[in-house]
C-alpha cells in the first residue's frame, strides 16, 4: 500500500521532458513565440541568423502529437535586408497563423510588419510582409476571432492599435488608433481580445507627472471606436508607483487587471472592470498578495476569475486564485527557491482549460551564469482547487538554455519553445509537450500495477499455506 500511495502521488519526482528539435541550422535561432492552433498543436516563430547576414523571421507548425507540419527547420516568415525582431504570433482561426515582427529594412529604423501563413505553410499576403506601422516597437499581437488580427504597439512616449483584416488591409487608418497619448510616458501596454472582436488594453501612465506611473485601461470596439474615457479610464492611481499591468477576460464582457503596487508593503493588486468601464471591487483595487515587486503572470481560469503566478519576497513561486469577486480561493507554492538553492526569473502562464495553469521559469545554471547564459527550464501545474502536480523544486524541461514560450494545447496540456545551446555555441530552437493527463495516468497504472501484484501475493501466499496445514502431520 505505501508503494501503491507514493506512485500516484499527484507530487511526482522532477524529470526532464521529452524535447524535440524545431531548428538546428547555423548560427543562431532565438527568441522563439508559441500561440495555439486551436487543434492540439501550436505554431511556433523565432529570430534565425542562418544566413550569417543579420536575423530573420521563421516559423514552423506542429500538431497534437509534436510531429512537424511545414518544411524542416521552419518556412521563411520574412528576410528582407536589415534585423528583423520582436516577432509576435496568434492564430487566423482558421489553421494558419498571423505573425507580427520590428523590421529595420528602410533607413536603419524600426516598422512594425505583418503576414499571415495557412495551415499548409503558404504565405498568403505580400511575400515581404504588411506595413502595420511606421516607426513602432514592442509590437503585440491578439487575434480578432474574425481571421484577421489587433496589434499594440508603443511610440514616442504613446500607444497605439491596429487591426489587419483577413486580407492583411489596416483597418484603422494608414497609421492606426490612438490608444493613448496623454502628457509624459504612457507604456506596458498589455491587452487581448474578446469572441466578438472587442479588445482591452492597459498600461502604465505617467500623465500627473512626480514619476509615480498609475495603471490605465480601454476598451475598443471591433471597428477601432474607443469606449471609456479618452486616454483612458483610471484603474489605479493611488499615490506610490503603479507598475506592470497584466490584463486577462473576467468571461463577462469585462477584464481582469493586476499589477505590482508601491504601497507598503509592497504588493499585488486587482481590479475587475466591466464591459462600461466601471470598476467592480473597491477603489484602486484590492490587495491580492505580498510580492517581491517583480511583475506577475496572469492567465483566466475559465470561470470568471484569473490565476496569477507572482514570486514572494523569499523568492519562491506562488499561484493565488482569485474569483469573479476578487476573493483569494487558493495561494500554492509552486517552486522552493531556498530547497531548490535557486531563484526563478522570467515566469510565464498559461491556462490548461480545466480550471487551472501550466507555468515555466528559468532558473540560472549555475547561479552566476557563464556568456553566453545558461538556464535550467522548470514547470509546475497547478489545477483549480490549488493542487500541484510536481516536485515544489519545479518539473525540469531541459538544460543549457535561452528564453523560453509557453502556450497551452488546449487539451489539458502546454507546449514550451526555448532556444537552445545542446549543440555547442549555436543557439538552436526546441519544444516540448507538458502532459499531466498521461502523467497521471501511468502512475495510476503503475499504482494499480503494484496492488495487483499486492493482492496476487497475498492469495499466492493464502495458497501455500492451506496447502502446507493440509498436509501437515495431526497431532
Amino acid at each position: 500500500m505505501i508503494l501503491v500511495i507514493s506512485t500516484i502521488s499527484p507530487t511526482t519526482t522532477a524529470s526532464t521532458c521529452d524535447a524535440i528539435a524545431i531548428c538546428d541550422e547555423p548560427n543562431h535561432q532565438i527568441s522563439p513565440n508559441l500561440c495555439s492552433d486551436g487543434e492540439g498543436g501550436a505554431f511556433i516563430t523565432w529570430i534565425d541568423n542562418r544566413s550569417g547576414l543579420g536575423y530573420d523571421i521563421y516559423a514552423q507548425k506542429v500538431n497534437v502529437n509534436r510531429s512537424l507540419l511545414w518544411d524542416h527547420n521552419g518556412i521563411t516568415v520574412c528576410t528582407e535586408d536589415g534585423d528583423q525582431q520582436s516577432q509576435e504570433i496568434c492564430t487566423d482561426g482558421e489553421g494558419g497563423a498571423i505573425i507580427i515582427w520590428e523590421d529595420e529594412r528602410i533607413e536603419s529604423d524600426w516598422d512594425i510588419y505583418g503576414q499571415r501563413i495557412d495551415a499548409n505553410g503558404d504565405i498568403l499576403w505580400n511575400v515581404s510582409g504588411i506595413l502595420v506601422s511606421k516607426r513602432g516597437g514592442y509590437p503585440q499581437i491578439c487575434s480578432d476571432n474574425l481571421g484577421g488580427a489587433i496589434i499594440v504597439w508603443e511610440h514616442s512616449k504613446d500607444i497605439y492599435a491596429q487591426r489587419l483584416n483577413s486580407n492583411g488591409t489596416v483597418m484603422w487608418g494608414n497609421n492606426g488608433i490612438v490608444i493613448c497619448n496623454a502628457t509624459d510616458y504612457q507604456w506596458f501596454p498589455q491587452f487581448f481580445c474578446d469572441d466578438t472582436g472587442n479588445s482591452f488594453f492597459t498600461w502604465q501612465d505617467s500623465r500627473k507627472g512626480l514619476g509615480d506611473p498609475d495603471i490605465f485601461a480601454q476598451k475598443v470596439d471591433i471597428n477601432g471606436i474607443t469606449q471609456w474615457q479618452p486616454n483612458g479610464t483610471e484603474i489605479c492611481t493611488n499615490n506610490k508607483h503603479q507598475l506592470y499591468p497584466q490584463i486577462c477576460t473576467d468571461g463577462s464582457e469585462g477584464a481582469i487587471i493586476n499589477w505590482v503596487d508601491a504601497r507598503e508593503p509592497i504588493h499585488l493588486y486587482a481590479q475587475r472592470i466591466n464591459s462600461t468601464g466601471d470598476a467592480k471591487w473597491i477603489s484602486n483595487g484590492t490587495a491580492v498578495a505580498y510580492t517581491g515587486g517583480l511583475p506577475a503572470a496572469m492567465c483566466s481560469d475559465g470561470e470568471g476569475g484569473a490565476i496569477i503566478a507572482f514570486r514572494h519576497i523569499f523568492a519562491n513561486l506562488y499561484a493565488h486564485r482569485i474569483n469573479a469577486s476578487g476573493t483569494v480561493l487558493f495561494s500554492s507554492l509552486l517552486y522552493d527557491a531556498v530547497a531548490a538553492e535557486s531563484f526563478p526569473i522570467n515566469w510565464k502562464i498559461c491556462r490548461d482549460y480545466e480550471g487551472g495553469a501550466f507555468i515555466a521559469w528559468l532558473d540560472p545554471n549555475p547561479p552566476s551564469s557563464p556568456t553566453p547564459p545558461e538556464y535550467d527550464i522548470k514547470a509546475q501545474h497547478v489545477d483549480l482547487n490549488g493542487r500541484v502536480f510536481w516536485s515544489t523544486k519545479g518539473k525540469v524541461v531541459d538544460t543549457n538554455t535561452h528564453s523560453m514560450s509557453i502556450c497551452s494545447n488546449e487539451l489539458g496540456g502546454a507546449f514550451i519553445s526555448w532556444g537552445d545551446y545542446r549543440n555547442g555555441n549555436n543557439c538552436d530552437i526546441y519544444m516540448c509537450l507538458l502532459e499531466k493527463i498521461r502523467e497521471e495516468e501511468m502512475a495510476i497504472w503503475f499504482g494499480n500495477f503494484y496492488l495487483l501484484i499486492t493482492v496476487l501475493s497475498i492469495m499466492a501466499l493464502i495458497v501455500i499455506v492451506k496447502r502446507y496445514i493440509s498436509q501437515s502431520p495431526k497431532i
